[in-house]
């Protein structure tokens, strides 16, 4: 038998309560941590938001510092007109890391850029002062603050570049720790390093650079090209390739909490010269039977061909950028790359191609390259009576005579009476003629034929 939970007389003795004590539920224990767990993420969130503050405050305030010290280092890029493509690359890399959003300046710059209370003389004091707007991850003290809170720091340093009252000229004080920037260049394909570290070389020059500065922090490669300025101690290698002869200065500046140093060398690239430029071409006629066509294609071969003749025109130039063409006709010149031409007149014609490159303009000529004549008609089987016609239809200008078949005179320039029948011709049929001129007359195909009928 179990022991009864009443207490006995010796448990009295002892001090024992006459009940024992009621045992506590799981369900109570949950419950009293249910109301606790809100306060305990709640302190969580105040020290989070207490710890990203100051850890906020201390980035801005070396951010400050940092933007005085380069204002003092450096005060002609803030006066004026102010060229603040370095200064805003140095600061807003240090405030990657801020937990706030950074104010923009009463002249509208942001980040902020330093200031000159007394003037930029050496000696006075270049100050930065910045503002960023703290947002709370905490409702509670969100509400309280009324919203995100504001964090202002503020720095200065001496100016220690610039002119000596009452001397002139340019005098600078390097502090102890000051940056020195230095580089070599390696590597170099398509020209020389000289012994004074410069560069000279025929295009295209690729360089490669060594940085040997010493305190930097920060690098700043300008290429003297107009290309885009690098940041990085060992940027990626430049080449140049200059169209006229050119001398490039590469620079590096180089800066730290306590100043900033510069370092300049050349490049010189001469261009390569461009080849002159060729004019060539090569026509080709385009086939329309009945009408004639021969010669013409890329061996250069003259072409021949009857009205009307339709040429296709092949360029084969090099280095061309613009083209213009005379087709000897008479018609307008044509800029097209590989025009077409049709040729509605008699005549021998000279096609020209002129062309402009760079280096230059060329004209490619030829001469008596396209002749466009007569075709002799094949009179066989056809009637007296039409023979005229064909004769003037085929462009031919000298007279038709007949005779009758097995008669060996001249013939008569007058058809026979009634309808007969060519059986010869004393000019084959097909025959190509080429058009004269006399004078200032035109092209003409003047030649003579004698039909013979039955």
């Amino acid at each position: 038998m179990p022991r009864s939970a009443t207490a006995s007389p010796s448990n009295r003795r002892r001090g024992w309560p006459w009940r024992l004590a009621r045992p506590r539920s799981r369900g109570q224990g949950v419950a009293e941590f249910a109301l606790i767990l809100p306060v305990l993420i709640l302190c969580l969130l105040i020290v989070i938001d207490f710890g990203r503050l100051f850890m906020s405050y201390v980035t801005l305030t070396n951010v400050t510092r940092i933007a005085a010290n380069y204002g003092a280092t450096d005060p002609k890029s803030f006066t004026g007109t102010p060229n603040t493509a370095t200064y805003d690359s140095v600061v807003s890399r240090e405030t990657a890391g801020l937990n706030c959003t950074l104010r923009t300046d009463g002249t509208g710059h942001n980040p902020p850029i330093p200031t000159y209370p007394n003037g930029t003389a050496l000696g006075n004091m270049s100050v930065a002062t910045m503002t960023c707007d703290f947002s709370l991850v905490t409702p509670l003290l969100n509400r309280f603050f009324g919203g995100a809170l504001p964090i202002t720091t503020s720095a200065q340093f001496p100016i220690r570049t610039g002119a000596i009252a009452n001397i002139g000229g340019s005098t600078t004080i390097p502090p102890p720790g000051s940056p020195v920037a230095d580089f070599t260049f390696s590597g170099v394909t398509g020209g020389t390093i000289n012994g004074s570290g410069d560069v000279t070389g025929t295009a295209p020059v690729t360089v490669n650079v060594i940085d040997s500065s010493a305190n930097a922090q920060t690098w700043e490669w300008d290429w003297g090209d107009g290309s885009a300025h690098e940041f990085s101690p060992t940027p990626l290698q430049h080449q140049y390739n200059p169209s006229v002869d050119t001398t490039y200065v590469v620079s590096l500046k180089v800066t730290n909490t306590i100043g900033m140093s510069i370092r300049s060398r050349s490049v010189t690239v001469g261009a390569v010269s461009a080849p002159p430029p060729v004019a060539d071409f090569y026509g080709t006629p385009v086939a329309n039977p009945p009408n004639y066509t021969s010669g013409g294609g890329s061996g250069g071969a003259a072409i021949f061909g009857s009205l009307p003749l339709t040429v296709n025109f092949t360029n084969t130039s090099t280095t061309g950028t613009a083209f213009s063409w005379d087709f000897g006709d008479g018609s307008a010149p044509s800029t097209a790359t590989a025009p077409q031409n049709q040729y509605s007149s008699l005549g021998i014609f000279t096609v020209t191609l002129t062309i402009t490159a760079p280096s230059g303009a060329t004209p490619s000529i030829r001469s008596n390259y396209i002749t466009v004549g007569c075709v002799v008609p094949n009179f066989a089987n056809t009637l007296t009576s039409a023979a005229g016609a064909t004769w003037s239809s085929a462009h031919f200008t000298g007279s038709i005579r007949y005779r009758a078949s097995g008669n060996n005179g001249n013939g008569s320039i007058n058809p026979p009476n009634g309808s007969h029948t060519i059986v010869s011709q004393t000019i084959a049929g097909g025959t190509f003629v080429t058009p004269t001129k006399q004078g200032g007359q035109p092209y003409k195909c003047g030649d003579n034929i004698i039909v013979d009928y039955t």
